[in-house]
């Protein structure tokens, strides 16, 4: 779908990253960014969407003009010097006012949105509906980390998960997005092995954002 919005049919994209350098809670110099990038590309990735905090408490400094200023100034020399395309895109925070100043993937109409991990935002869906009357695409990032999205209930013998949030973004034309490094312990993860097996997760990341930050890149060898 994103691939071939950016006009990279047959490519495979990872579609979360943090890896250009001091930026964010990304990579940390030109040297580790490089590095990550090469290493994404013998991985079998062939283009990368660099999506940076954005609209977040944690990095009120951050905004527009800075993301794309700093993609700029980085995007010729990774390309030239690992092979990997590189795009510019935007990890956004969602909140009240998510949808001044979005950051799409690549310049497609696709929004990346991450969320508070334990909090759901009664909100959500009034500002969903309002992004997609906008014409938007929306992916949510990493669903494994929202304890909100299924509701869990712990008995004695198993836990009994309850999916209709799920079921309703879904109907909703909400895209899932989880982590490759999620991929490799789905025993840890019994709700997000249910949704794979229902083909309710439409996107894979690596959200790579330091050489030892415990993410793997994405291994298309592996699918």
């Amino acid at each position: 779908m994103i691939s071939e919005a950016l006009g990279l049919e047959n490519y495979k994209v990872d579609i979360h990253s943090h890896i250009l350098p001091e930026f964010d809670d990304g990579s940390r110099s030109i040297g580790e960014s490089i590095y990550l990038a090469k290493e994404i590309k013998e991985n079998g990735t062939d283009a990368v969407i660099w999506t940076p905090h954005f609209s977040h408490p944690k990095y009120p400094e951050i905004g527009r003009k800075s993301i794309l200023a700093h993609f700029n100034r980085y995007k010729e020399l990774i390309e030239k010097e690992t092979g990997l395309r590189l795009f510019c895109g935007g990890e956004m925070y969602f909140n009240p006012e998510v949808e001044k100043n979005l950051i799409t993937l690549g310049e497609t109409n696709y929004v990346l949105m991450e969320f508070d991990f334990n909090t759901y935002p009664l909100y959500l869906k009034d500002k969903i509906y309002d992004l997609q009357l906008e014409g938007y695409e929306i992916i949510f990032a990493h669903v494994e980390r929202y304890n909100w999205l299924v509701d869990e209930k712990k008995g004695i013998f198993r836990t009994k998960y309850d999916f209709s949030l799920v079921e309703y973004l879904k109907s909703r034309n909400i895209f899932f997005q989880v982590n490759f490094s999620t991929l490799r312990k789905l025993n840890n993860y019994k709700a997000i092995k249910h949704m794979l097996k229902e083909n309710m997760i439409e996107f894979v990341g690596s959200d790579k954002h330091r050489k030892n930050d415990g993410r793997n890149v994405i291994c298309w060898s592996d699918f």
